[in-house]
């Protein structure tokens, strides 16, 4: 293991004892990172969630819609166009993916993921 990801897993074990992301979220990272994930990669999504918090009653706002695709990708649009960095909404996007597998929310979360797609480009 190299030493970035000895200390990347370090400061995600730290972020989990903290208790400042749901249990079932944290849960989730644990089962990722114990499966030898890339953990500097964790470790951004997690920074990511817990820098931009107001971003997810935006993305849970816009699942709530009736087109969700939609509402989502013009959602994550309009936070790059206000000034978001990109990289940092789609790390956002990335966490939020994550907490939405730990909720067993699998509609919403192929949402999320079509959203993921288009923003990178496939």
């Amino acid at each position: 293991m190299s030493e970035e990801n000895r200390r990347a897993r370090e400061a995600i074990n730290e972020i989990l004892a903290s208790t400042r992301i749901p249990g079932q979220l944290a849960a989730t990272v644990s089962d990722f990172v114990s499966r030898e994930t890339d953990a500097e990669h964790m470790l951004t999504l997690l920074e990511a969630y817990l820098r931009h918090p107001e971003w997810e009653s935006e993305f849970e706002h816009a699942l709530a819609s009736e087109e969700q695709f939609k509402s989502l990708s013009n959602t994550v649009t309009r936070l790059i166009s206000e000034g978001a960095d990109a990289e940092q909404v789609r790390f956002r996007l990335e966490a939020f993916h994550l907490q939405l597998m730990s909720q067993n929310r699998e509609a919403d979360d192929d949402v999320v993921l079509e959203v993921l797609d288009e923003l990178v480009g496939f």
